[in-house]
């Protein structure tokens, strides 16, 4: 929660590890019963995205020029 405290946002390249953090990191806090970690895990939880959401779903990006040759064979 320190680290991140004051990021815009974080992005993590991995999808399970976002899932992690969005299903665990609240459960966790909660149980720990301190306001200040349960407020803290809700500020964060919105501002993390896994790359491809971001790139997409934050930042517009849908084609990076990325082309696959052999598309048509398979």
């Amino acid at each position: 929660m320190e680290v991140f405290r004051d990021a815009d946002l974080i992005c993590v390249p991995s999808a399970s590890c976002v899932a992690m953090m969005r299903e665990h990191y609240p459960k966790l806090a909660s149980e720990s019963g301190a306001p200040e970690l349960i407020s803290a895990v809700g500020h964060l939880l919105p501002r993390i995205f896994e790359f491809s959401k971001l790139l997409v779903d934050r930042l517009g990006v849908v084609d990076v020029g990325a082309w696959y040759p052999y598309a048509g064979a398979l």
